[in-house]
């Protein structure tokens, strides 16, 4: 599988603004995932983001999501086969006019 973040050479922590960039996002976007859950390490009034703990939050959210779209989509399908089992036969063929 290939890795979530590029090779960061060794760093154990990075600066939000590091993180967004690695990651690809805005740093406004970096931000609003630490309420998400995001880790990041606060140091008197400096910010880390450490990296490893990064990595696996953004495999968990990536899988959170393929198993989310999973569900839904047979959410959609299981309708859809409702909808066409309840139609009668004929239905809106005009019979009848």
């Amino acid at each position: 599988m290939k890795p979530l973040l590029p090779d960061l050479s060794g760093r154990v922590t990075l600066r939000p603004r590091e993180a967004a960039r690695a990651v690809g996002v805005s740093l406004n976007t970096l931000l609003s995932w630490r309420s998400l859950g995001m880790p990041y390490v606060v140091l008197g009034r400096c910010v880390l983001v450490p990296v490893v703990e990064l990595q696996e939050w953004m495999k968990h959210q990536a899988e959170h999501q393929a198993e989310h779209q999973a569900e839904h989509q047979a959410e959609h399908q299981a309708e859809h086969q409702a909808e066409h089992q309840a139609e009668p036969i004929g239905a809106g063929e005009g019979i009848g006019k």
